[in-house]
């Protein structure tokens, strides 16, 4: 048998001796055989660690250290991933369709909110100061109304819809309170709908009407910007001489309107809303027919164009005459008309001397 410094078994010559204590155990000779060279392996493999002295204090000061700094990256690791499941909810809260399954079938109606924005073409939201604008939507399969109501609200803010620069993606009127209607629809399947608006219906002589159709899905909301329908048009209103008023045959009269968009802008020169590219006239007429056509300037009140006429005779106008004022803008398709009624009487007679 050779042995190496450590004494472990290195070979073994000649015949192996069955040890006696298997004998006395009733075991096989062969099976403690191997438990012993086992034992012998598993010492021998030990001995050579021990001598290198591993388990010494400053080993295990170097394992603690490690297993301290192990610690210390597993708690940031679970203090981000925490941070993470945080956001997530705050996200899911604030988003819940996101939360929802998409391909989840419905147990029965489902709400979803639509809200439908009425604004004047290349200009403000309608809001309180003009009236507002009635909004209808109709299912246009069955032709039931499914909403009806008023939009409400402030007209929005001129800088935000009017100067400043943005992409399609982001919102063009919802970025501050402006008017709007909102309404929620229990839908149970994709619905065509037709929605219908007019306004301004504080001003019946200016009022436009607009409508369209859009496909809605049961629980895809539409909020933000919403739907936008455009109207065109102008508010035009005679301010001089007071509509209904008598005038005077043969007297110089000034002729006075104010021109504003249909969400209530001021038209005036080097504005948003340029006067200098429409074209603004009043027109006389008796009856249908057109007696004088005035080209009417800016008089530097609010949004105010004047013109002077002359009132026809009683003789010419024994019913009276019409006045009109047309304001124009063929480059973005706005016009608008403001008429009044007037009598006319007949010239004034000299009062003799008494």
């Amino acid at each position: 048998m050779v042995k190496n410094a450590s004494g472990c078994v290195l070979a073994r010559s000649g015949p192996q001796r069955t040890d006696q204590k298997c004998l006395r155990l009733n075991t096989n000779p062969l099976a403690c055989a191997r438990s012993d060279r086992l034992k012998q392996s598993l010492l021998c493999t030990s001995s050579p660690l021990r001598s290198r002295g591993l388990a010494t204090g400053k080993t295990r000061a170097s394992a603690r250290v490690g297993r301290a700094g192990e610690n210390g990256a597993f708690l940031t690791i679970l203090k981000n991933a925490t941070g993470r499941l945080l956001a997530l909810a705050v996200f899911l809260a604030a988003y819940p369709a996101w939360a929802a399954n998409p391909y989840e079938l419905p147990a029965g109606p489902v709400a979803t909110d639509v809200l439908v924005r009425v604004v004047a073409h290349g200009a403000m939201v309608l809001g309180d100061e003009v009236g507002g604008a009635r909004v209808t939507i109709t299912d246009v399969a069955t032709g039931t109304v499914l909403a009806a109501g008023l939009q409400k609200g402030e007209a929005g803010d001129h800088n935000q819809i009017m100067r400043t620069p943005r992409t399609t993606s982001e919102p063009h009127y919802s970025s501050l309170p402006a008017a709007s209607f909102r309404t929620t629809l229990h839908l149970e399947r994709p619905t065509l709908v037709e929605i219908s608006v007019q306004g301004p219906l504080a001003y019946p002589q200016a009022l436009q009407r607009a409508s369209k159709t859009v496909l809605l899905i049961p629980g895809q909301d539409l909020t933000n910007d919403g739907i936008v329908l455009h109207l065109y048009g102008f508010i035009v209103e005679i301010e001089h001489p007071k509509p209904g008023a008598s005038l005077i045959a043969k007297d110089d009269v000034k002729l006075r309107a104010s021109v504003r968009t249909l969400s209530g802008s001021l038209v005036q020169p080097h504005g948003d809303w340029d006067s200098r590219k429409m074209t603004i006239y009043g027109e006389v007429l008796v009856g249908d027919r057109v007696l004088e056509r005035l080209q009417m300037f800016y008089v530097g009140a609010k949004s105010s164009f004047e013109a002077p006429f002359f009132v026809p005779r009683g003789t010419d106008a024994p019913n009276g005459i019409t006045l009109r004022v047309v304001a124009a803008d063929r480059a973005s398709g706005h016009f608008g008309t403001g008429h009044a009624a007037y009598p006319v009487l007949f010239e004034r007679l000299n009062q003799p001397a008494h």
